[in-house]
């Protein structure tokens, strides 16, 4: 539908909705809006646009979408005037922000990013959001560099990611810590003159405290924005107030944020997924050349000749059931050909004694198919997502769709499973091979 915004007028848009600027002039997060360009606002998010000029948009809304004129203002007063702080202190500067879910940390994040590009600063912003990454798909930790202001964050493209493999860091809280040192280091290197580093908003507990204190004394950050609704960082900031090497800058929450139901959540991560694997084809890797992360399957060899034969023949009827055996130097994989394949203590004991292991693990035929890997370079960062569709244990080969056509130095397992339609379907504690 077309709609018609006067000069002044401050519009508040939230998804599922996009919107194109027809005729006139709007910015949004301090951005500029091109002419015909489409801009989304994924379900439950909010964007909140200042009309420059009289203007002519094109709205589309979803189921739940609306659009309506704001009474206040498009960004808080103390928001503007500590991103105008920030861009005005000596550099190069780090700045960390934290707060809680549906605060506004990402709308902050850019507005404050497009204020540095402005000023013609050389910035990058690192997000560690697992679940609801503004530049980067679900399950992975993404940064991004960018040389002219955006409306929204979702346009940026990731230059530079790490692969968690998890939608929440509560149990990968070390793998979470240690992505961000590594894109950290990264952007140093760089020669930014400003790192912004956007946190989820995991805050309460002991073990989020302690996660997002882990974050503080990892980077070091010159400034930490707290943004946060009646005190609730106290437990993380409390520490780091009156440090004379951090300032701690606290802020109020965006009003017009609004807080996502789960289910709205997982919508907006598929919706992530159908865009990143929009354009993928099927590529091979083999089982033994291919390196491997957070699977037993790392330095696992497939079992032949004598071994092989003494397991199937003292286990019998069962051993007919085995579709493959692999074995590293801690576990012994036990590839089934039915989910209800299960082995008594004394069939493990006959293991262990001809294979000399302590654990084995039982995976049935087929339970790999949907689970979301990284495709990692030699030095272990993101180059793109894939998923299994399958593996084929005779042949020793892994099949994955993905958009990324370059080489694999070593894939990292998930702990995500996604169906056809790239809904999550399962998590899975510990690792899923």
């Amino acid at each position: 539908m077309r709609t018609k915004v006067t000069k002044g007028s401050r519009i508040k848009l939230t998804g599922p909705a996009s919107f194109m600027l027809l005729d006139g002039e709007v910015e949004v997060h301090g951005s500029p809006v091109k002419r015909r360009e489409r801009i989304g606002v994924p379900v439950g998010r909010t964007i909140i646009m200042n009309v420059i000029e009289d203007s002519i948009l094109e709205v589309n809304l979803g189921d739940g979408g609306s659009i309506e004129e704001f009474s206040e203002t498009s960004l808080p007063y103390e928001w503007k005037t500590a991103a105008e702080q920030l861009v005005e202190m000596e550099k190069p500067a780090t700045i960390l922000i934290l707060g809680g879910i549906d605060g506004g940390k990402s709308v902050f994040a850019n507005y404050l990013l497009n204020l540095a590009l402005k000023k013609g600063l050389k910035t990058v912003l690192i997000d560690t959001d697992l679940g609801q990454s503004e530049i980067g798909a679900p399950t992975t930790i993404s940064m991004t560099s960018l040389r002219k202001p955006l409306p929204y964050l979702n346009k940026a493209r990731m230059t530079t990611g790490f692969f968690v493999g998890s939608t929440s860091p509560e149990r990968l809280t070390h793998r979470v810590l240690i992505g961000l040192k590594m894109l950290y280091e990264e952007a140093l290197k760089q020669d930014n003159e400003l790192i912004i580093i956007n946190t989820d908003g995991w805050i309460e507990g002991e073990k989020a405290v302690e996660y997002k204190v882990s974050m503080v004394l990892l980077v070091k950050p010159n400034v930490i924005v707290a943004i946060e609704r009646e005190s609730e960082l106290e437990p993380i900031v409390g520490a780091f107030d009156y440090n004379p090497l951090i300032n701690l800058i606290r802020l109020p929450p965006l009003p017009a944020a609004r807080r996502r139901s789960p289910n709205e959540r997982r919508i907006t991560r598929q919706g992530m997924y159908l865009k990143y694997f929009e354009n993928s084809k099927i590529r091979t890797y083999s089982l033994l050349k291919t390196r491997f992360l957070y699977t037993s399957l790392s330095g696992c060899v497939p079992l032949y000749g004598e071994e092989l034969m003494e397991i199937k023949r003292r286990l019998g009827e069962k051993g007919e059931q085995i579709e493959w055996i692999g074995r590293n130097s801690q576990t012994v994989i036990i590839v089934s050909k039915s989910r209800r394949f299960t082995l008594n203590e004394e069939e493990e004991r006959i293991i262990r004694e001809i294979l000399k292991s302590r654990t084995i693990r039982i995976v049935p035929k087929g339970y790999e198919r949907g689970l979301l890997v990284g495709l990692l370079n030699e030095r272990g960062l993101l180059q793109g997502l894939g998923i299994i569709t399958e593996i084929d244990w005779s042949k020793g080969l892994i099949r994955i769709k993905t958009p990324f056509e370059g080489k694999v130095h070593a894939i990292a397992v998930g702990n995500i499973k996604l169906d056809g339609n790239l809904n999550e379907v399962e998590k899975i504690k510990g690792w899923a091979l």
